[in-house]
C-alpha cells in the first residue's frame, strides 16, 4: 500500500476519534483514552509511525490491566444454606445438604483473572474458611467453561 494512503487513513481515523471525543458531553468523555490518543500522536510525530503503534499497544495493554485490577473477581458469594439447586435428590441427601449447608460455599466469578487478582481471590477464600472440611465451588459467568471445586 502506498504511504500517502496509509497516512491519510491514520489521519482520518485519528481525526474522527478526536472529533467524536470532543463532541460528547463532559460527563461521557473518556479522558484517559483521549490522552492516550494524543500521546500516541506525539510519539508518532517525534519518533515515527512504527514506534507510535508499539507505544500505543503497550499503553493500551497497561490501561487494560490497570482497569481490570480495580474490579473484584468475586461477583457473588453464598453458602449452600442460602442457595439451593434445582436438582431432585433423595430425602437423605437433601437432609444432609441442609445440615451441612454452611460448610458448602459458592463463588460466582467474572472478568479476567490475572496474577494479582488470583492472589486476592485466594486470600478471600482462605479468609472464608471456617470449618476444617468445606466444599468450595467457583463458577465463571457468561459462558466460561471453567469450574473450580476444592475439598479442604
Amino acid at each position: 500500500m502506498p504511504v500517502p494512503i496509509v497516512a491519510g487513513l491514520v489521519f482520518y481515523l485519528g481525526y474522527t476519534f478526536i472529533v467524536d471525543a470532543l463532541w460528547r458531553p463532559y460527563s461521557q468523555r473518556a479522558w484517559l483514552d483521549l490522552s492516550l490518543a494524543v500521546a500516541i500522536m506525539i510519539v508518532c510525530i517525534q519518533y515515527g509511525y512504527l514506534i507510535g503503534v508499539v507505544a500505543g499497544v503497550v499503553c493500551a495493554c497497561l490501561l487494560f490491566v490497570i482497569s481490570y485490577a480495580r474490579l473484584g473477581v468475586v461477583r457473588r458469594h453464598l453458602t449452600r444454606a442460602q442457595f439451593s439447586s434445582h436438582v431432585d435428590r433423595s430425602a437423605e441427601a437433601s437432609e444432609y445438604l441442609r445440615s451441612v449447608g454452611d460448610a458448602v460455599q459458592l463463588y460466582w466469578l467474572s472478568g479476567y483473572i490475572f496474577y494479582g487478582s488470583s492472589e486476592g481471590l485466594f486470600e478471600r477464600i482462605r479468609g472464608d474458611i471456617e470449618a476444617p472440611c468445606c466444599l468450595r465451588y467457583s463458577g465463571f459467568r457468561h459462558g466460561a467453561r471453567c469450574r473450580l471445586v476444592g475439598l479442604y
